[in-house]
């Protein structure tokens, strides 16, 4: 037989340890609302990368700068051309997408002084007036109407009473009309 030791160790009290000992529905409802806020975390990081990275709306710095339209009277198209109320007026006609010429034919209309005989320009890069510009074409002269048209380049017509009497292409020729017009008024 064995012969027991007495212990020496005294008693030590320990706290009681109220964690364990808790209501079952206490329980559900805690682990409830710890559910409900991991669920809740989970959608915010979903709609915040979703706008982030998916659609690309959120967290973009854009600026939107609105600009005013100008309305330019003496800015026509190709299909008004034959329209114009003036009784002499003259039209021309230029690519603005093409830097070096542009600059000049602006130039030129902008600095055109003449109260008797309006200049109308329009530009052949625009949608509108596009299928009336061929390079590879000849330029019709004297077109009557508006389906005739066609142009290679710069050009300017010379109406009268609503039909064209004169067309100039080269740019020496366009300069010297608009030049002469400005310097015999």
């Amino acid at each position: 037989m064995k012969i027991k030791k007495k212990s020496t160790k005294q008693f030590v009290a320990k706290p009681i340890n109220n964690k364990h000992n808790v209501n079952e529905d206490y329980k559900r409802v805690i682990s409830f609302i710890i559910v409900l806020l991991i669920i809740g975390l989970l959608l915010t990081g979903v709609f915040f990368l979703n706008g982030k990275y998916v659609s690309k709306d959120m967290f973009q710095n854009t600026t939107t700068t609105t600009t005013t339209a100008k309305f330019d009277p003496n800015t026509i198209t190709v299909s008004t051309m034959f329209k114009i109320s003036d009784k002499n007026y003259y039209v021309l006609l230029y690519d603005a997408s093409d830097d070096l010429s542009s600059f000049l034919y602006e130039q030129l209309a902008l600095n055109y002084e003449n109260d008797n005989i309006p200049l109308y320009t329009i530009h052949l890069d625009e949608q509108m007036n596009a299928k009336y510009y061929n390079k590879d074409k000849d330029t019709v002269k004297k077109p009557t109407k508006v389906s005739e048209v066609s142009v290679n380049g710069p050009t300017i017509y010379v109406f009268k009473k609503g039909k064209i009497t004169e067309c100039l292409t080269t740019k020496d020729d366009i300069v010297a009309k608009l030049t002469e017009v400005k310097e015999s008024k």
